[in-house]
């Protein structure tokens, strides 16, 4: 039989384009997995060299290609169990083949016989070869599964710390946003501290320079108190005192207004509702200047309201000065006694319970004798002579007291000393009237108390003394 004719060349050259494919299909297998295992090793490197430091972007990256890797190996793993499979087949199949070209090559020559089984010999090495590959492949497949799923443990753990790590950050910002604002309170507190302390020594220096009759000097400290505690109401109190002492009825609407916040009709601070009172009794004063009798109603009954409001329950207050702050509602009565006589008893009244407050004050002896003088001079001198000696004894003790020389020179006047004798002391109040006080009033006041000495006998000094104080009111009246 001739080789062109075998069986085992039908045979071989039927299976051998298979045996081919499966030879190259395992080695193109082999790289894969080769690749795969390297790519393995890398990862592994990287989730070594992975902390909790790294950002959850970069976890979550490796844990994707985690997952890649995963279901690449999945897919190698099944095509090498079918490859396995297809292998183990054809080897069985070869086999099969082999036993048949045995007994058809019985008749063939022994050439063709060690032929044949040096093919099979060589395709079953190089079957058990591929096999014997494949196995190490699917080997190294399944040790890098473990790793990636040792891989994917590790990313989740480190996951997991990165969590807590995010959770103590945000702890820890927490923590530093409430010390931040508690040192912003602190600090607060502190400047709050500060201004308290600036305004309660510009208060305490102010109600020293409102002791020494220093207007302008005490106004000023007491606004800069009042920039730190607007609402104080001793400090709004002590501001309107020496405001309407410096500005008199000028000053007097702007006290009132802002005097107006402590509700004076309700006497809870009786000090600033009496010295509400006394606004409006100085507004009262200028309507009926102007000639406004509406005004003059209006502004003298809230004042003689509310002075009685505070006499009722506190009628021993006094003023920031010492005296008794009811000789405000005392001077509204003798304004009033002007043009309405039966006043004038109402005023002497007033003026008398101030005396019993206080004994020693010539502004109360100095009214109370003037409104005394035109019906009881005798009385009214005798009250003028007590009123001489505190005034005297005042300008001892208190430097730059304009009202304390106005009252020892109304005394002496009505009293009967001479215009000489007088006018030096009047010459001095006059001076220390324009260089401490806004305005004239002072001057007017003191004009107005001479004016009412004009009964019959009429002290000798008086119609000179009178001249003289217009003249300097009003410079014209001297021709």
């Amino acid at each position: 039989m001739s080789t062109r004719n075998s069986p085992l060349k039908g045979t071989w050259s039927r299976y051998l384009p298979i045996v081919i494919a499966i030879i190259v299909v395992g080695v193109l297998l082999f790289f894969v997995i080769t690749d795969l295992s390297s790519r393995v090793q890398s990862l592994e490197n990287r989730i070594t060299d992975l902390s909790v430091t790294d950002s959850g972007v970069n976890g979550l990256w490796l844990l994707a290609e985690v997952n890649d890797l995963q279901e690449r190996l999945d897919f190698g793993i099944a095509s090498f169990n079918s490859l396995i499979s297809w292998t183990q087949f054809l080897g069985v199949m070869i086999a099969v083949v082999g036993a048949v070209v045995v007994l058809v090559g019985i008749r063939d020559s022994r050439k063709d016989h060690a032929e044949l089984q040096q093919v099979i010999a060589n395709a079953e090495s190089r079957l058990a070869d591929t096999q014997t590959r494949l196995f190490d492949a699917q080997s190294k497949l399944n040790e890098a599964q473990n790793k990636l799923t040792a891989a994917e443990s590790t990313i989740l753990a480190a996951k997991e710390k990165l969590t807590d790590v995010e959770r103590l950050d945000a702890a820890v910002k927490a923590s530093s946003e409430q010390a931040n604002e508690t040192l912003r309170r602190v600090d607060k507190m502190a400047a709050d501290v500060a201004s308290l302390r600036e305004a309660s020594a510009a208060a305490q220096i102010g109600q020293r320079q409102l002791a020494l009759d220093n207007l302008r000097e005490a106004i000023r400290l007491f606004e800069i108190a009042l920039k730190h505690n607007s609402e104080d109401a001793t400090l709004i109190y002590l501001w309107a005192d020496a405001w309407l002492r410096l500005h008199g009825t000028q000053g007097a609407a702007q006290a009132l207004e802002r005097l107006e916040n402590l509700h004076p009709a309700k006497v809870e601070y009786p000090s600033a509702s009496a010295l509400y009172a006394y606004a409006a009794r100085l507004l009262g004063d200028q309507a009926e200047d102007e000639g406004s009798s509406k005004d003059v109603v209006r502004f003298y009954t809230i004042s003689e309201t509310i002075y009685r409001a505070v006499r009722r329950k506190n009628e021993f207050l006094l003023d920031s000065f010492g005296e008794s702050v009811f000789g405000g509602l005392a001077g509204l009565y003798r304004r009033q006694a002007k043009t309405d006589e039966t006043k004038r008893s109402v005023a002497i009244k007033a003026y008398e319970f101030c005396r019993t407050i206080t004994p020693n004050s010539s502004y109360v002896l100095n009214n109370l004798a003037l409104l005394q003088f035109c019906e009881d001079q005798a009385a009214a001198k005798k009250t003028f002579e007590r009123c001489r000696q505190l005034a005297e004894r005042k300008r001892g003790d208190i430097q730059n007291d304009y009202w304390a020389i106005f009252d020892s020179v109304t005394a002496r006047i009505a009293l009967g000393d001479e215009a000489r004798s007088v006018m030096e002391d009047l010459k001095d109040a006059i001076s220390l009237v324009r260089s401490r006080a806004e305005d004239d009033e002072p001057i007017r006041k003191f004009l107005s108390g001479l004016e009412e000495l004009q009964c019959k006998p009429e002290p000798r000094a008086l119609q000179e003394i009178m001249t003289f104080v217009r003249v300097q009111l009003d410079p014209r009246q001297a021709s």
